[in-house]
């Protein structure tokens, strides 16, 4: 999802446009995103609306205007925490991450390149462009201001035009007086009194051995000052032109080379998060408050990890954190998919070569050993702090080649299993949603308002063992089906007991699959078996089952553990006890018949 206002308001879904046509609806949306995150009071809303002078119904009408809102794709069913549109004592929130605003994208490449105008100009200058081309025109050009939104319309105006005469300063630095004449003479043409502008123009004809016309543009700027407003340019800019009829030699400046000691960019390799992204609240304030608290340079890199089964929504809570903590980290945002849980693991030197040229290295400067890779990237973070995040991680060792310099950057990893020898590293270990939140995904993806009363939206989330993926399967397939639906599925998983064939969550197959397909012989034999007992069970139990020595069974079990496949309950207990969850059994089930099946037909044959 990904909001615009330096422009026409837009709100777009990838290539979905979710922008309401309505006047007051575009109008209570631009309040909401300008204020992101911030509450914005009920009187703000009705002073913006109706221009100081609202009708009686004007607190009603907007309660109206609200819940529109909520109805359309960005806003529906978010009322709640963690929703996007809040309702709060006073007013209403939206929160929004930060760099799914156009506004604020801009506002902090502007910062990165305030931050490095003198030491790289032609950095400066990249990420300066980057920054005004987001803007697609006058700040909410399609919107009826009132006058909150008017001032805000002037100061970013003010900020736009910042950026520009910063871009013009880089650019004078880099030596391209030339070519900005053109456009400086198009900007004195609008902003008539801009001596910014104009000092720039003079410098830029001087440069380009101009000097009379860029003593004329003086005498313009000057006679306009007088005849429109009684003032004489400002003691900068007379001396300026004094310094340009005595030929002044500090005027002849070098063009400044570029520094290429920072990177070439800054990378925001963050995949977009999800709409549907529900509940974390807990686990999203911890990570948040990790990945932002502060660190010196000689503190170890800050890790934070989240384990948990196949689809329990790892890589969702993790890119969810990221974008929040993202403004921390001016070198950017690095990111690698492992393939930890597949058959062929990324390798550390791939990663940190991809990682590299994103940094701005060129790949002829890139070693072609890992350490010597490592060494590199290290020392590129050490002077850009950076948010890594490694998705689906195999081991410590893949994992140690790729960490930051020190604590001023941060990783945030995701795996399946445990990963032994990162020392420092947070854990949290993903648990499905609770039921509300569960019903609350539910409804979302299907695009529904949950009815009073109605026990069936609870029923099939907890068929779907409360977990983040399997919700969204189903609900996305019985989206267009209407509630009457829910109650249908829920009464056949329920009747049938074949939880993955009814729901058709084939997605969840797979990635179980995965997990399955690295087990050794005893782990996929044992798994299988243990389809056949309840989901909750003791030890003893799978030892009776199994026939065989309970050493072999703890073996067996701490491999499923470390696979994620099984969960052992924590307490002391002299007979240990493990919990499967229901999809999981389900899928133990359908590899148990599967194999009986083969072997009854190797005996037939």
């Amino acid at each position: 999802m990904f909001f615009r206002v330096l422009g026409p308001i837009e709100v777009t879904d990838g290539a979905v446009d979710l922008t309401p046509s309505a006047p007051k609806l575009r109008e209570v949306l631009a309040l909401l995103v300008l204020h992101a995150n911030r509450l914005v009071r009920t009187n703000e809303f009705i002073d913006e609306l109706w221009r100081g002078n609202p009708p009686v119904s004007a607190a009603a009408t907007l309660q109206t205007y609200i819940y529109k809102l909520r109805k359309l794709g960005p806003f529906r069913d978010c009322d709640g925490a963690g929703g996007y549109l809040l309702t709060k004592p006073g007013g209403y929130q939206v929160n929004i991450p930060a760099d799914a605003i156009d506004l604020h994208v801009f506002e902090r490449l502007l910062r990165r390149a305030e931050d490095i105008m003198d030491t790289d100009p032609q950095q400066a200058s990249d990420v300066l462009s980057e920054a005004l081309d987001l803007w697609r025109g006058p700040t909410l050009a399609d919107v009826e201001l009132g006058e909150a939104l008017t001032a805000y319309a002037h100061l970013l105006e003010e900020q736009r035009l910042r950026a520009v005469q910063l871009r013009v300063e880089a650019d004078l630095k880099l030596g391209r007086h030339a070519e900005l004449v053109s456009k400086l003479r198009e900007l004195t043409a609008i902003h008539l009194f801009h001596e910014g502008f104009h000092s720039s123009l003079m410098l830029a004809l001087y440069r380009s051995g101009r000097c009379f016309e860029a003593l004329e543009v003086y005498r313009r700027l000057r006679e306009n000052m007088i005849d429109e407003l009684g003032l004489e340019p400002s003691p900068a800019l007379r001396q300026l032109q004094r310094a340009m009829i005595n030929s002044d030699p500090a005027l002849d400046r070098r063009p400044q080379a570029p520094a290429r000691t920072a990177p070439l960019c800054s990378p925001a390799q963050l995949p977009p998060t999800i709409f549907e992204f529900t509940g974390r609240g807990p686990e999203l304030s911890l990570m948040e408050r990790l990945l932002t608290e502060a660190g010196d340079r000689r503190s170890a890199v800050r890790m934070v990890r989240i384990a948990g089964m196949a689809g329990v929504g790892k890589t969702e809570l993790a890119v969810e954190a990221a974008h929040r903590a993202a403004d921390h980290f001016p070198g950017g945002q690095l990111v690698a998919n492992l393939r930890g849980s597949t058959a062929t693991p990324r390798e550390p030197g791939e990663v940190l070569g991809e990682f590299l040229h994103a940094t701005g290295f060129p790949m002829d400067r890139v070693p072609a050993s890992v350490e010597e890779r490592a060494k590199l990237f290290r020392s590129w973070s050490a002077a850009n702090p950076v948010l890594v995040l490694l998705d689906d991680a195999a081991s410590a060792a893949q994992v140690m080649p790729l960490l930051p310099a020190n604590s001023r950057s941060a990783v945030v990893i995701t795996s399946r299993g445990r990963l032994t020898g990162l020392g420092g590293t947070v854990q949290i270990d993903l648990a499905p949603l609770p039921m509300e939140d569960a019903v609350k995904l539910l409804c979302r993806t299907m695009g529904l308002d949950r009815t009073p009363g109605d026990r069936a939206p609870e029923r099939l989330a907890m068929l779907c063992g409360r977990l983040p993926l399997a919700i969204r399967c189903v609900g996305s397939r019985l989206a267009m089906s209407g509630p009457h639906a829910v109650t249908t599925l829920a009464d056949r998983a329920e009747q049938a007991g074949r939880l993955l064939e009814v729901l058709q969550a084939d997605e969840i197959r797979q990635r179980l699959a995965s997990h399955y397909d690295r087990l050794t012989e005893v782990g996929r034999s044992t798994f299988r078996s243990l389809g056949l007992l309840p989901a909750r069970f003791a030890t003893s139990h799978a030892c009776q089952l199994l026939t065989c020595a309970d050493w072999e069974v703890e073996m067996a079990m701490r491999e499923l553990v470390g696979q994620s496949l099984l969960r052992r309950l924590d307490g002391d207990h002299e007979d240990p006890v493990y919990v499967q969850h229901e999809l999981v059994r389900s899928f133990a089930r359908e590899c148990y018949e599967a194999q009986t099946a083969d072997q009854g037909l190797v005996s037939l044959s």
